[in-house]
């Protein structure tokens, strides 16, 4: 029902045969949509009282360097748009939420997580509705696998053109945003891959997973021409918009104000499940238990090789043996149960309710 809601006229049967994984969908919307969602959950919108509720440790606030004068025209312009036709790339820094305000105040762009009781509703709740079962909470405790971003921008801010490796649900809460999207390289991709950013360390990380992921193109960002032909969307207040993990997108404030929720999703993947259950079939084995020793020098190489290639024999007879059903028991694709929590330092629950003098 929840899945329904969010994604009304299109029915949630429709969306995974067709959307899921494939395509975005932008779904137009009123402020009236999300009018619950922010008076009984996000503050009215008051950047304060979020941040005082917000469980990150650290606020993301996203600056744009200060361009320097070149003298040289045309160099100046490329310098300007780091050669893609977008603005210079982000710079992120991680501050309190007492300078996240001032630096808001600056006309810096705000991201951090959304409050935990909003969390624990929507992103559970979403995992179900799509049948995730099990896949849909971390083995153990029992937590959501995802989690809800807060985005606070005003008029010209752009993210430059970027994939992430969650499967995203935007909601626009207040304002406006222009997005314009192209289809990735990379199918159900590992990780995202983020040019916009001015530090170089995790791109280099994220491009060395891309290109082991059998890409259709190396590219570590495609020409500007790829995105010549890219499709547009504007989200006003009410809106909901999908877009698939790997997917390139862009986007840019349109209005003076716009904050919006991102509810990001990372379930479990088939190679999260076969991998675990075969670490845990082999962990049966004492001889793949012990520790790797012995092993280097060129002299041991051969005699390495040896034995590596008889423990490769047994498990592939360990694997062979593996079945469908050890890999997914009954109670691992049941609906499932979610743990019970309270945060009673910032839970509502009751609220309204009247106590009497005599209710004891």
């Amino acid at each position: 029902e929840l899945l329904r809601r969010l994604l009304a006229p299109v029915e949630p049967g429709e969306f995974l045969r067709s959307c899921w994984a494939q395509a975005a969908v932008a779904l137009p919307g009123t402020p009236g949509r999300v009018r619950p969602l922010v008076r009984d959950f996000l503050h009215d919108l008051s950047l304060p009282a979020l941040l005082e509720e917000t469980p990150s440790e650290r606020v993301h606030a996203w600056l744009r360097p200060q361009q320097a004068a070149v003298p040289d025209a045309p160099a100046a312009a490329a310098a300007a748009t780091n050669g893609s036709g977008d603005r210079p790339p982000l710079e992120s820094v991680a501050v309190d939420a007492e300078s996240a305000l001032v630096l808001a105040q600056t006309g810096a762009a705000l991201y951090f997580r959304a409050p935990e009781e909003l969390e624990g509703l929507l992103v559970p709740g979403i995992a179900a509705s799509l049948g995730a079962a099990a896949a849909g909470r971390y083995p153990g405790d029992g937590r959501p696998r995802g989690e809800i971003e807060t985005f606070f921008a005003g008029r010209g801010h752009v993210t430059g053109w970027h994939t992430d490796f969650q499967h995203n649900f935007t909601v626009q809460l207040r304002g406006s945003k222009s997005w314009r999207f192209k289809r990735g390289p990379v199918r159900h991709n590992v990780r995202a891959l983020t040019p916009h950013y001015k530090s170089r360390a995790a791109y280099e990380q994220q491009m060395k997973l891309h290109l082991t992921s059998n890409p259709t193109s190396p590219e570590f960002r495609p020409p500007d021409a790829f995105f010549e032909d890219a499709e547009e969307v504007t989200l006003t207040a009410g809106a909901v918009l999908y877009h698939p993990a790997g997917m390139w997108h862009r986007v840019e404030c349109v209005s003076d104000d716009s904050v919006s929720i991102n509810i990001s999703l990372s379930g479990a993947t088939w190679a999260e499940l076969v991998g675990n259950a075969l670490q845990q079939l082999l962990w049966a084995s004492p001889t793949l238990r012990a520790p790797i020793v012995g092993v280097a020098g060129a002299a041991a190489a051969p005699r390495t090789r040896v034995a590596a290639e008889a423990l490769l024999a047994d498990v592939r007879h360990r694997v062979c043996m593996l079945t469908a059903e050890d890999l997914l028991p009954p109670a691992l694709l049941e609906a499932v149960r979610p743990p019970r929590r309270v945060n009673v330092a910032t839970s509502r629950l009751g609220a309204a309710l009247a106590v009497r003098p005599r209710d004891r």
